[in-house]
């Protein structure tokens, strides 16, 4: 393999966001395990108007170590995300001015599951410099849900330090609303983001622009979490989500020797979460759920899959 010379690169170029609203029970969890697993990373969290107690309590709590943001009203939201776009563009600006090369983006319903190692922001910097067409590195661990199409299509870069995705990928290839970014060449290669996860990744797919998903990834989303709509929780989404058994169910820190097992296996075999992380309760549970609503339910399989398949096509009857 063919390993590009690596600029010197350490943790001191990183800053850490992390995008929050009302999930402070999960939100607690995210900040725990970067205190864990990222000390000396200055830390931001920009919260969009939290008006959940036990969030507010949390932000409270944490003020006084890190940087706190209350977001303002958004000019533009998504359905789906509320102001987090918003947050983000200002997050990349903030992150500019610190004099950082890189920004790691979180939100609250995730979190670090081992250290972030000088070798981790040494193998960013080796990436983006063997890859000009890129500008972010997915540093969380590979879905099962989407293993059959990975083992096909997602292919190792020169570096080893990333699989990269096709511009006909059907799915994300070209950017994600959480990982590692070069601040200057999201710049260069998206000049102010588009609104919406897809609507970036489609810019993406269409100007040739990829997204490497590391080898060595090092954070995750929690399985089957609870989700909003338009910033809210419905009785519906509530009620589906009931049934599918979402709620909050936090990583252990992956042991030393873990670790090591993870950075030193053959690039070859695919860093699935299901395979590497230790989350008790979903222990025999093959494939796990990142989504929300519907996802979480059609992923339990079974009766519960089924009903969440019908919901499915009646909600988009006619679509």
């Amino acid at each position: 393999m063919v390993q590009a010379p690596a600029p010197e690169s350490t943790t001191n170029d990183l800053v850490i966001y992390i995008f929050s609203f009302n999930r402070g029970r999960f939100l607690d969890n995210c900040l725990k395990s970067v205190a864990a697993c990222a000390e000396g990373i200055p830390v931001t969290v920009i919260d969009d108007k939290s008006d959940d107690r036990n969030t507010r309590g949390i932000l409270a709590k944490y003020r006084s170590r890190l940087k706190v943001i209350t977001a303002g009203e958004a000019e533009i939201s998504e359905h789906k995300t509320g102001g987090l776009y918003n947050n983000m563009r200002f997050a990349f600006q903030d992150a500019r001015e610190s004099g950082k090369r890189f920004v790691l983006f979180l939100q609250d319903d995730m979190q670090l599951v081992r250290p972030i190692l000088p070798r981790d922001i040494t193998g960013a910097a080796a990436f983006f410099e063997a890859n000009p067409n890129t500008a972010e590195l997915h540093t969380c661990f590979m879905k099962r849900f989407f293993a059959n199409r990975d083992e096909q299509l997602a292919e190792l870069d020169a570096t080893g330090e990333a699989y990269l995705r096709p511009s006909n990928y059907p799915g994300f290839s070209g950017f994600s609303a959480v990982g590692l970014f070069d601040i200057e060449r999201v710049r260069q290669l998206f000049g102010e983001l588009q609104q919406g996860e897809y609507a970036n990744n489609e810019f993406a797919q269409k100007n040739g622009i990829q997204m490497g998903i590391s080898t060595r990834p090092f954070m995750m989303w929690l399985p089957y979490p609870i989700s909003h709509r338009g910033k809210t929780r419905n009785l519906p989404l509530q009620l589906v989500e009931s049934f599918a058994g979402c709620g909050f169910y936090p990583y252990e820190i992956m042991t030393d020797t873990a670790v090591d097992e993870l950075l030193e296996r053959p690039l070859e075999q695919h860093p699935y979460a299901e395979d590497w992380l230790d989350c008790g309760p979903l222990k025999q549970t093959p494939v796990w759920s990142f989504a929300g609503g519907l996802s979480n339910l059609i992923a339990r399989g079974g009766l519960r899959g089924r009903l969440g398949q019908w919901l499915y096509r009646l909600r988009h009857q006619g679509s």
